[in-house]
């Protein structure tokens, strides 16, 4: 009985609370309209500026091609002298850059994304729709491969006519993409696991160029926040980017990755199965934050 009566006192501020941030969000957003004043949206000013926002490269001979997000350009950089030597505007932020060796793709857009074909001059060869949020992008030699983020495909164009063959559910929030041995290897961001799931991981998809089957290779078990993928140097294993969570641990203590770390899985190609994970992060220096992922010579960076 006492416990309800000290229960109704908290119940009543807290609707009273709620009344309050209602009011003064209806009174806000009231008083923006009612004066005939523009509510205020995001603008990029990147061109005044001079600020940019760098979110994908490709190298192509001696140049590099880079995304722009905020200033939603292609630059063309010299890698001899340092120098921009081109760039074009996107009619949407940039996500990535590919190249296939001959011409530049350039992934833009959110919900409306598009994938941009140009030449390594940067003239427009054509513009193409896309899956909302396109990142990444391979080719072989037939067809275009585009991972779309957030509605959670993949994006398959005929080369020749770049008319879009098929769009593939492939998993939650692809990220990354690697063409190895005719199979597509797209490494998605978050589970699609429940939290109470013996193992809750985020997953690298598979599919096949030639059957168009799929599968699904399941991370070390914490997994989640995948960022990149690479193939090593000798082809025989896959590389990925991610947080390790600790989520079956009580929360006593945040010190010594007793939450989180940071990983690297490491997947045997050969048959497609999951080796181990390493750690990276160091205990006197802090959480290594992995994002992108690449190997050459050996060794991976």
């Amino acid at each position: 009985m006492r416990r309800q009566q000290m229960k109704k006192p908290i119940l009543i501020v807290a609707l009273l609370a709620l009344i309050a941030t209602v009011v003064c969000v209806t009174l806000a957003v009231g008083g923006l309209v009612g004066s005939g004043e523009e509510i205020p949206t995001v603008t990029y000013y990147a061109e005044e500026s001079g600020y940019l926002s760098p979110s994908g490269i490709a190298v192509l001979g001696n140049y590099a091609y880079v995304a722009d997000a905020t200033g939603c350009g292609i630059y063309k950089v010299d890698l001899v002298g340092g120098a921009v030597v081109g760039s074009t505007v996107c009619s949407q932020k940039g996500n990535g850059i590919y190249t296939d060796g001959q011409d530049i793709y350039a992934l833009s857009g959110a919900l409306a994304g598009d994938l941009l074909k140009l030449s390594a001059n940067l003239e427009t060869l054509g513009r193409y729709d896309a899956g909302h949020t396109p990142v990444a992008a391979v080719s072989d030699e037939d067809r275009i491969y585009v991972v779309n983020r957030f509605s959670g495909d993949l994006t398959i164009y005929n080369k020749a006519t770049m008319a879009t063959e098929a769009t593939v559910p492939v998993g939650r929030e692809p990220m990354a993409v690697e063409l190895v041995n005719g199979k597509l290897y797209i490494a998605c961001h978050l589970t699609e696991t429940t939290s109470y799931a013996s193992t809750v991981a985020a997953k690298v998809a598979v599919y096949d160029t030639a059957t168009g089957a799929l599968s699904d290779i399941l991370l070390t078990n914490g997994s989640t926040g995948v960022k990149d993928l690479c193939v090593s140097s000798d082809g025989k294993y896959l590389y990925v980017s991610s947080v390790l969570a600790r989520y079956a641990a009580p929360t006593t203590q945040l010190t010594e990755g007793w939450v989180n770390t940071n990983g690297l899985n490491i997947i045997d190609l050969q048959n497609d199965t999951l080796l181990c994970a390493v750690l990276l992060d160091d205990q006197d220096r802090g959480a290594a934050n992995p994002w992108a992922v690449d190997a050459a010579n050996g060794t991976v960076a």
